[in-house]
């Protein structure tokens, strides 16, 4: 069974690669988070027919305008011109460090924005997480596919960024961690420890 629900889902990730994490100018691609989500809804057989009638409305993924320097991805981060280029520098650190090191590294700084594109940066992100957290994810073209699609979601919320008003109150637990068969990998932030390791969120 989890052969089969991988091969349906990275069939729909293949149909709908080329295009954009948005429409009709703000309107969110839910084509890779929906796919996934009838796949764990146990309806494998649902999800081509469904991305094919849903992708005719999508446009094609934006190119990459101005690589994203290390020193400067503050600056641009809420700048949705350079949504392809955060889709590179993703795809760029994933290669070199892996995803979960990835992850760990840009959850904290991507969290006070995570109102973007109406939450939908940070759930398509949660579900390319799940697709490669999960037992028997598959082989490395598998796993390219599910990494370039973290890349996306990621990308969605850094270029999207957008902080509410107010100051928020972090509160629950301050630990969570993400393991597979692959081993697993503990992700903790406070919000004590934030400013030295990070930098204050919006800084330069």
């Amino acid at each position: 069974m989890v052969s089969m629900v991988a091969d349906a889902l990275l069939d729909a990730l293949d149909r709908l690669r080329n295009t954009g994490p948005e429409f009709n100018s703000f309107l969110a691609n839910h084509g890779p988070m929906a796919a996934e989500a009838i796949v764990q809804l146990g309806a494998d057989d649902e999800v081509a027919g469904w991305v094919d009638r849903y992708r005719t409305r999508l446009t094609p993924e934006p190119e990459p305008r101005d690589r994203i320097a290390v020193d400067q991805w503050r600056s641009r981060l809420g700048d949705v011109r350079y949504v392809g280029d955060w889709t590179v520098l993703f795809e760029q650190e994933i290669a070199e460090s892996g995803w979960r090191q990835t992850l760990v590294r840009w959850w904290p700084r991507l969290l006070p924005g995570l109102s973007a594109s109406a939450t939908h940066g940070m759930i398509r992100t949660a579900h390319a997480v799940r697709s490669l957290a999960a037992p028997g994810s598959g082989g490395d073209s598998a796993l390219a596919a599910l990494d370039a699609e973290l890349a996306r979601g990621l990308g969605l919320w850094a270029a999207r960024y957008q902080l509410l008003p107010g100051a928020p109150a972090l509160t629950g637990p301050a630990d969570g961690t993400v393991g597979s068969n692959r081993g697993s990998a503990a992700m903790a932030v406070t919000a004590s420890s934030w400013p030295a390791r990070l930098g204050a969120p919006g800084n330069t």
